[in-house]
């Protein structure tokens, strides 16, 4: 694994990635594949770290040239943001391994609630999904353990996804099964 550049604007795609007139730029996925299909001999999809979650090259490329369009400094991912803000909210700090905690102790939670109790009653400090969230209320819960399970696992993979890392993406997805009901 190698580090990432500290600016897009200094890698040698800036010429030739972006010199191509067919390269999709209105997305960040259409310009992944393309740059995946059109320029594999560059090794879009080879690793490299930024020192705490793995990601493609071609996945960091797009997503830092996209903040600097919006002017921004830094760039980000926006569902492991997201999922940041929770973990933060939840857990009162947010770093990428607190994300990876808080969804495995909420999957372990579903999972000791089924086996202790094989019905569907929701209880107070189960996860439940509702309305795109996960809530401990039994009030506003609406969705199954199993619904809930299932999009957590999703919000993982959804993780490992947009920042191109398929070897961590096949780890999650393995080590999740255990988790489907």
């Amino acid at each position: 694994m190698t580090s990432p550049p500290n600016d897009w604007f200094q890698t040698p795609e800036l010429k030739t990635w972006l010199a191509d007139p067919q390269l999709p730029i209105t997305s960040i996925p259409s310009m992944l594949n393309y740059i995946q299909v059109h320029f594999y001999k560059d090794d879009p999809c080879r690793i490299i770290d930024d020192g705490s979650l793995p990601q493609s090259y071609a996945h960091w490329w797009c997503y830092s040239r996209l903040s600097a369009m919006q002017n921004n400094m830094t760039w980000h991912y926006p569902i492991l943001e997201r999922w940041k803000a929770i973990a933060e909210d939840y857990k009162g700090s947010n770093s990428n391994n607190d994300v990876f905690a808080l969804l495995y102790n909420w999957l372990d939670m579903l999972s000791l609630d089924r086996l202790v109790l094989d019905n569907e009653e929701i209880r107070a400090g189960v996860p439940r999904l509702s309305g795109g969230r996960i809530v401990f209320d039994s009030v506003r819960a609406t969705a199954s353990r199993q619904e809930t399970v299932t999009y957590l696992i999703e919000q993982g993979a959804a993780i490992f996804e947009e920042r191109g890392w398929k070897e961590g993406l096949q780890y999650w997805n393995t080590d999740c099964k255990k988790y489907i009901f």
